[in-house]
């Protein structure tokens, strides 16, 4: 029987000229549906009939043979399902090491999985945790500010048959003042872009460092944080911490469609922590649970930060992130966002703040 997974005969239904093939690596097998990754980084979730089994492995690299059907939405898993699993076929079994990344990316999402079966973890001791929020809230009371050069790369998707194509590259310089942030100078396709950033349509990005901090680590926010191993940085250890928050806790709210359709829901996520100085350097988060109309089924964001040079000093700063949403129709879009070119902000700089979140 196999160890993460015990469905135990696999079989497939009648093929069609509509049916289309997906690639990708196993991430995801509940009773009723099947999720994959997909190399560009998609995930795709199917519904698995009554009758067909997975006997495969977390990470294993799968084709599902999938055929479009009428939308279904399941409240359990809170997702709106458009593809019907017809077949299963292996490519190859995981590496361990693929097989062990791919557990560490399972251990923070939400929802049932019955390729996931939680190893124990040695608990590590409240005091380190301490220390950990202590550094993180003390480096939001003092985040310098400061000006970077923004360059995001815009991707939409009408569904999981189609690659990513380009949208659009939007350039800016973006202004990081305490947690609030503004954006000026913006160009859409090297040509400028007059209006403000809120006004940019599509898949507007946000977030900031700080506002995670907060969320995660304030006393007065209902985030739970629990300690889940070490891994190898960059010359330092990195502390994982995993966290999960409740809807309508102290994390930004979602807009989608306009700034009136807005839900805060749950979220998970991984932390790694800069073991010797107790800074987060990445931060890795899912929100789900999203109600069936408000148009949005799955979103991610991936933040990363580095110690940057500017003048005499050196500061933990943000250099790179990535977001991702699917909507309800299927379709999805992604940004992946660097920042550039650290330097003081300006006091001079006019900026607006808290509005393009």
């Amino acid at each position: 029987m196999n160890k993460y997974c015990a469905l135990l005969v696999v079989v497939s239904l009648p093929l069609s000229a509509r049916d289309f093939v997906l690639a990708g690596r196993l991430e995801g097998v509940r009773h009723t549906s099947i999720s994959i990754r997909m190399a560009d980084g998609r995930a795709v979730d199917a519904v698995l009939p009554a009758g067909i089994a997975v006997p495969y492995s977390a990470a294993d690299q799968v084709e599902i043979t999938c055929t479009p059907v009428k939308t279904v939405y399941d409240a359990q898993a809170a997702l709106h399902f458009h593809l019907l699993m017809k077949s299963l076929r292996l490519v190859r079994t995981a590496t361990p090491q693929e097989r062990a990344e791919v557990m560490a990316l399972l251990s923070w999402q939400p929802g049932e999985n019955l390729l996931y079966r939680p190893e124990p973890v040695a608990p590590r001791s409240l005091s380190e945790l301490e220390r950990v929020r202590q550094v993180n809230l003390e480096y939001l009371s003092k985040m310098p500010n400061f000006v970077a050069d923004e360059t995001a790369r815009r991707y939409e998707s009408d569904d999981a048959e189609k690659p990513w194509r380009l949208y659009d590259t939007i350039e800016d310089e973006i202004t990081f003042r305490g947690v609030e942030l503004g954006r000026r100078n913006i160009r859409q396709n090297g040509k400028r872009f007059p209006s403000p950033f809120i006004q940019l349509g599509h898949f507007r990005w946000g977030g900031g460092f700080g506002v995670e901090l907060h969320a995660l680590f304030d006393a007065t926010c209902p985030t739970k944080i629990d300690f889940a191993g070490t891994e190898a940085g960059s010359g330092s250890e990195l502390l994982v911490y995993l966290f999960s928050s409740p809807p309508e806790g102290c994390f930004w709210p979602h807009a989608w469609g306009s700034l009136k359709n807005t839900y805060n829901p749950a979220r998970t996520g991984r932390i790694l922590v800069d073991a010797g100085r107790g800074n987060v350097v990445r931060y890795q988060e899912e929100s789900a649970g999203f109600p069936e109309k408000f148009g949005k089924d799955r979103g991610t964001m991936t933040q990363s930060w580095d110690y940057v040079r500017i003048g005499d000093a050196t500061y933990l700063l943000p250099i790179s992130a990535e977001f991702v949403a699917r909507q309800s129709d299927g379709s999805a879009e992604r940004v992946l966002v660097e920042y550039k070119n650290h330097r003081h902000f300006e006091a001079a700089t006019s900026v607006t703040f808290g509005k393009d979140r």
